[in-house]
């Protein structure tokens, strides 16, 4: 997983790409990484293209993220 901020004139981005695997391992950096987006009032784009399973441990992380998002 990686976490990339662009500078544009207009904003700042951020760009999270993930795995392929989204489990609990990886749990802990994608909330590090939501949490500062969150924090920095950036918006963020979440690529997962790459992603073949997720367990629901990161889908409750993502399902928070977007409920204090709001």
């Amino acid at each position: 997983m990686s976490d990339k901020t662009s500078n544009s004139e207009a904003e700042t981005v951020s760009h999270i790409v993930c795995d392929e695997m989204l489990d609990i391992s990886v749990v802990g950096e994608l909330r590090v990484h939501l949490l500062e987006a969150l924090t920095a009032k950036h918006p963020v784009t979440l690529d997962g293209s790459d992603v073949e399973r997720a367990d629901t441990a990161v889908l409750q992380v993502l399902a928070a993220f977007f409920q204090d998002a709001r």
